[in-house]
């Protein structure tokens, strides 16, 4: 939907999965962490997608700081706005 409405997104967890898969790399923030913060760099805002557990995560967690130190917006978007609910319980049930 953001898409749609005209945002220009980049999700570094998507990319990096694919990569990470498809080329043997590693995994761990560590690897990806100057690649993201490069993405932050040239983003006016960051949106953090607001799932369970995201605080949890030293990738999200760091970049999210990163964006704020940078003087960048960042916001929570709850999962609603991207998958129902009852589907995102579903798989993570």
């Amino acid at each position: 939907e953001l898409t749609r409405q005209g945002f220009r997104l980049m999700e570094p967890i998507a990319m990096c999965h694919e990569q990470s898969s498809r080329y043997d790399l590693p995994t761990g923030y560590t690897f990806w962490k100057e690649r993201d913060r490069g993405f932050i760099d040239v983003c006016d805002e960051v949106i953090v997608l607001n799932i369970p557990g995201w605080s949890l995560s030293e990738g999200v967690s760091d970049e999210r700081q990163y964006a704020l130190d940078k003087g960048k917006k960042v916001h929570l978007l709850d999962i609603e706005h991207v998958i129902p609910r009852e589907v995102w319980n579903a798989i993570h049930n």
